[in-house]
């Protein structure tokens, strides 16, 4: 009485702790948190009066772990301190008895009981009563080759309904060629039932996968069931393919250099949109006088004419370049000697030659430029730094593609039309001096895809002169076309030489075969030879009376006899991640 109570105390104060955080603290909770239980199983000789069997081995399967008891000289195992509640998986297998599965609840009747026991029985497999049940288990887990793998070490399960026993279920392992044999006791009065149950698979599939005409061989996890399930599609994936090699480096020394052309000097020294602008126009000015900037590099000195009205006060502003010719904003160094206060919100803006400065060397195609310049913010007359990466994708500067009149040769950059000189084009406005930038990093590698000749798989296909171009690249080197790379996937095909061929622009033109091989084939995914692709497979039972979902079904089993039932899993589900 006094443990009772003790109990029923602790009981008690644990519901009161947890009345916060759970509506419900039910005595199984209790229990769970107060104690472990131990798991006893008692084997006994079906065949012999129910007798115990000393020396069988006892597999539970513990917190996912395999934990294997022999059982002592009363037939019984014993698994000490598990944890309460919940089913327990038991396999017993003893020399010249059948295997018995079957599952032991954990949970106590009371808190008082501090084990839970079981009881399995075996039956005799030199007995008149025992039937076999075989078969073999196949997977398509390679889908590469043509031949299915065998599912080795896997616990099949047969179950006899018309048993009166306790123990129903018997089990089996399959062998290194996926053969499981099962003896099962059968009832003596006839029309025995026996379901066989398969379990469900995760294996490593591997399988050729295409990606925009590239071809690879990939092993994911996938789920096999064996039973219907949504399987995943299978391409038609080639054997063969080939890569490029990547354009060589590009050289160096290219630069651009800018000439400031002298009469395009502009008034318009705002935007767009809008004339010189005057922010304020201060007070005591006589108009007499005008502001006066600094001197570009030949002397001359540009000037702003301003307009005064009757109260002292600029009105407008004139940009007058008198011949300077400056590179960038120019600072007002003179101002008129009378009135203050002034301020204004002008662009210079200028028209520049741009011009090869350095045509380098080494360059078998062009260098990326780009450029950052100062640009003017819609029509709000606020300026921005700007930069465009790739002059010859888009040019902002208003001259077209940078080297639309520009060529290599032997390794050097230059113009093309000598009526220019070595200039490129002529820009547009610009409020800044332009900056360059120059690399190479986005260069373009050439990619082409082959064909196989339209032969039989049995014969082994070679490569054809049937190749199509997915881009030809840029930056490659005309005497010395890129390195062709003829790759086989799976083991099929050998022997093929494929050369290239560059124009003088830089890119691949053409691939030439210098030698078909042998050996390829056109899926490598044709896992079953029949030359049919995008194929899928579901699970198929074969040689049962009956089959459903996961199982099959031996109807009318007698003793002494053999039912065979096969099971192809298919080619699985490839699982997502």
């Amino acid at each position: 009485m006094k443990n009772l109570l003790k109990f029923l105390s602790v009981f008690l104060m644990l519901g009161i702790i947890t009345v916060s955080c759970s509506d419900e603290f039910t005595e199984e909770d209790a229990l769970e948190a107060l104690q472990k239980i131990d798991l006893q199983v008692a084997v006994h000789d079906a065949s012999n009066g129910d007798l115990a069997i000393e020396g069988a081995e006892v597999k539970a399967v513990i917190n996912d772990q395999v934990v294997t008891v022999t059982s002592n000289s009363n037939g019984v195992a014993i698994f000490k301190d598990i944890k309460i509640g919940g089913n327990v998986n038991v396999t017993v297998t003893m020399a010249d008895y059948t295997s018995a599965y079957t599952n032991i609840n954990t949970t106590p009747d009371d808190y008082r009981q501090t084990v839970v026991s079981g009881n399995v029985y075996l039956y005799a497999t030199a007995g008149d009563n025992i039937a076999t049940i075989t078969g073999q288990l196949t997977i398509e887990t390679d889908l590469t080759n043509r031949q299915r793998e065998f599912v080795e070490g896997v616990e099949v399960i047969a179950y006899n309904s018309s048993l009166s026993y306790t123990t129903t279920y018997f089990s089996g392992i399959t062998d290194a060629n996926g053969n499981y044999s099962i003896p099962v006791a059968i009832d003596g009065n006839g029309g025995n039932e026996v379901y066989v149950y398969f379990p469900t698979l995760e294996k490593d599939r591997t399988v050729g996968k295409a990606t925009n005409n590239m071809y690879t061989i990939e092993t994911k996890a996938a789920t096999y069931s064996a039973s219907n399930y949504g399987e995943t599609s299978i391409v038609k994936v080639p054997s063969t393919f080939i890569s490029i090699a990547a354009p060589p480096a590009s050289g160096t020394g290219f630069q651009l250099g800018l000439k400031a052309v002298r009469n395009m000097l502009s008034s318009a020294v705002d935007n767009e949109f809008t004339n010189e602008v005057v922010i304020t126009g201060g007070s005591g000015y006589d108009g007499t006088q005008n502001f006066i900037f600094e001197a570009d590099p030949n002397g001359i000195q540009a000037e702003l004419n301003v307009t005064v009205n009757a109260d002292g006060v600029i009105s407008s502003i004139n940009f007058v370049d008198n011949g300077a010719r400056y590179a960038s904003m120019p600072a007002i160094v003179m101002s008129p000697a009378t009135g203050s206060g002034a301020a204004f919100d002008f662009r210079f803006r200028y028209v520049y030659k741009l011009f090869v400065d350095n045509s380098g060397s080494g360059y078998n195609s062009f260098p990326k430029v780009g450029v950052e310049y100062t640009s003017t913010l819609d029509n709000t007359s606020k300026l921005r730094k700007e930069f465009a990466p790739d002059m010859d994708a888009s040019n902002p500067l208003g001259g077209g593609d940078l080297f639309n009149n520009a060529f290599i040769s032997s390794g050097k950059i230059l113009v093309e039309d000598d009526t220019q000189g070595d200039t490129l084009f002529t820009t547009g406005y610009i409020y800044s001096l332009p900056v360059f930038t120059y690399s190479d990093e986005d260069r373009l590698n050439a990619e082409w895809y082959a064909s196989l000749t339209a032969v039989s798989l049995t014969d082994g296909g070679s490569l054809s002169d049937n190749f199509s171009s997915i881009t030809q690249g840029d930056g490659y080197d005309f005497s010395n076309p890129p390195v062709v790379t003829v790759t086989a996937l799976a083991g099929y095909g050998s022997g093929a030489v494929v050369k290239s061929e560059v124009n003088v622009n830089g890119q691949v033109t053409d691939l030439i075969v210098m030698a078909k091989g042998s050996g390829y084939t056109q899926d490598i995914n044709d896992y079953d030879g029949d030359g049919v692709y995008n194929e899928e497979e579901d699970a198929d039972l074969i040689g049962f009376s009956t089959w459903s979902t996961g199982y099959g079904r031996h109807d009318n089993v007698k003793p002494g006899m053999t039912y065979n039932g096969d099971v192809y899993y298919g080619t699985g589900m490839e699982k997502k991640y």
